[in-house]
C-alpha cells in the first residue's frame, strides 16, 4: 500500500469509527453553487466596469462585496480562511472613504476611475484563471504541477494570492482543496509522510489524489485532517543540542524535565522581552558587549535564543524539542513551559519540558548536518521532517485517533 492509499485508509477509519462533520460538509454544494451564481464567470463577465469596484473590492461599511464575504462570512469562513494580515493583500482597497493601492508605506490613494482601472485588471487575471481550469485535465499530481506553471505565466503574482486560491476553489470545489496557505498545505501533506510538491497546485494535487482512494469528496476529507492531527498542522521541530564543553547535559534535562541553553552573557531573557522590548535587539548587544560576538554571529545566535524563549504549546500548535548529542539523536520533547533564569547553572536558560520518547542507536536523522553546531534551530529540511514526523506523531500516537 503507497502512501496515498495509507492517507485513504487511515481517513475512513477516522471517518467510519463516527466522526460528526461540521455542518458545512452538507452545505457546501449550495454555499458554491449561490457562490458561484453570484460572482462565478458569467456573474463577473457580465458586470460594468463602472460596477466592477463595488462588487468585487472592500469598501468601508459593505458588506456584500466578493472578498469581504470570502473573508468574513460564515458560510464562506468555513470553507477555508483567508483572514489576517492588512487591507494591501488585495491589489485595491478603501480605507476611511479613500481608495488606495500598495504596501500601507507606499500606498497611493485612488480616484475611483484610477480604482476601477486596477478592479477591472484584477476581475480579467481571475476569469483568466477560470478559463485556463476548464482547459487543464487534472487526473494526476504532475497535471497540478503544469497547471500551476501555466496559471503563473498566464497571471503572473496573482496566481500566489491565497484570495484568488479561493474563489478558484469555490468555482471548482471538486478539483481544488479548502487550503489557501502554502505553508499549511505542505503540511498536511507532510501529516501522511509524502514529500511535498515544491508548488501550491502541486501539494494540491497531491491532497486530491489522497481524496481519491476514498469514497468521500474533497471537504470530508479536508475536515478530518484538523481532527486527526490537530496542532500537526502548526508543528515546528527544534533541534536542541545537549553537549556543552565536553559535557553531557541529556541525562539531567530528563530527570529534572528541562532542556536549557547557554551564555551567561545573555542576561534573563524575561528582562530582554520585558515591556515589549525589542528582544532580539537586546540580546544582540549583550553578545556583542560581554561575549564578544561580531554583528553576524550575535544575529544568528539571537535568532535562535528568540525562538528557544517563544517555544509555544497551544492547542493549535506546538513546538516540539528534538534533543541531539553531536549528531546522534538523543530524545523528542514537548508541552513546554514556563521560563526562567538560572544565573549560577552552567546553562542559566531554563525552560521545563516533558520527555516524549528516546531514541535508539538505530535512529539517525536523513540529513543529520542540519543545525550541527548550533545552540537551537529549527529543522526544515524535509526529508528531517517527514522522520521527525513520523517518530513523533505516529509512533508515539500523537493522532487524534483513539
Amino acid at each position: 500500500m503507497d502512501r496515498y492509499q495509507e492517507a485513504g485508509r487511515l481517513v475512513t477509519n477516522f471517518i467510519e469509527s463516527g466522526f460528526v462533520f461540521h455542518p458545512v460538509a452538507s452545505r457546501q454544494a449550495k454555499v458554491c453553487e449561490e457562490f458561484q451564481a453570484e460572482f462565478g464567470y458569467e456573474a463577473l463577465k457580465e458586470t460594468p466596469k463602472d460596477k466592477i469596484l463595488m462588487k468585487v473590492f472592500h469598501s468601508d461599511g459593505e458588506e456584500s462585496s466578493m472578498l469581504y464575504l470570502l473573508e468574513y462570512k460564515d458560510k464562506y469562513l468555513d470553507l477555508g480562511s483567508i483572514k489576517g494580515g492588512s487591507p494591501n493583500k488585495y491589489p485595491v482597497y478603501m480605507n476611511k472613504g479613500k481608495w488606495y493601492t500598495g504596501v500601507l508605506k507606499n500606498k497611493r490613494e485612488l480616484s475611483f476611475e484610477e480604482a476601477s482601472d486596477i478592479a477591472q485588471f484584477a476581475v480579467d487575471q481571475i476569469l483568466a484563471a477560470l478559463e485556463l481550469v476548464e482547459r487543464s485535465k487534472f487526473d494526476t499530481v504532475q497535471d497540478y504541477v503544469l497547471f500551476e506553471k501555466k496559471l503563473r505565466e498566464k497571471i503572473d503574482k496573482y496566481a500566489g494570492y491565497a484570495w484568488v486560491r479561493k474563489y478558484l476553489y469555490m468555482n471548482y470545489p471538486e478539483v481544488f482543496v479548502p487550503f489557501y496557505n502554502d505553508e499549511w498545505i505542505r503540511k498536511a501533506v507532510m501529516c501522511f509522510l509524502v514529500k511535498p510538491e515544491d508548488t501550491y497546485y502541486g501539494r494540491v494535487g497531491q491532497l486530491i489524489k489522497m481524496v481519491e482512494t476514498t469514497e468521500y469528496d474533497v471537504i470530508h476529507f479536508t475536515q478530518t485532517i484538523y481532527k486527526i492531527f490537530g496542532c500537526m498542522i502548526d508543528v515546528h521541530f527544534y533541534r536542541i543540542n545537549s553537549d556543552f564543553e565536553g559535557k553531557s547535559y541529556a541525562d539531567e534535562w530528563k530527570k529534572k524535565g528541562m532542556i536549557a541553553l547557554p551564555t551567561k552573557q545573555v542576561r534573563s531573557l524575561d528582562s530582554c522581552y520585558e515591556k515589549m522590548m525589542d528582544g532580539k535587539e537586546n540580546i544582540i548587544k549583550s553578545l556583542k558587549e560581554q561575549y564578544g560576538a561580531d554583528d553576524k554571529a550575535a544575529k544568528r545566535m539571537a535568532n535562535q535564543f528568540d525562538a528557544y524563549y517563544k517555544a509555544r504549546n497551544e492547542d493549535w500548535a506546538v513546538d516540539v524539542f528534538v534533543v541531539m548529542s553531536g549528531s546522534k539523536l538523543v530524545a523528542l520533547a514537548d508541552r513546554v513551559g514556563e521560563y526562567r533564569y538560572a544565573a549560577i547553572e552552567d546553562l542559566p536558560h531554563i525552560r521545563s519540558i516533558s520527555w516524549v520518547s528516546e531514541f535508539t542507536d538505530k535512529d539517525r536523522l536523513p540529513n543529520a548536518s542540519e543545525g550541527l553546531g548550533e545552540l537551537c534551530v529549527e529543522i526544515q529540511d524535509e526529508d528531517n521532517l517527514l522522520y521527525l514526523y513520523e517518530k513523533y506523531f505516529y509512533d508515539c500516537n500523537k493522532l487524534g485517533i483513539k
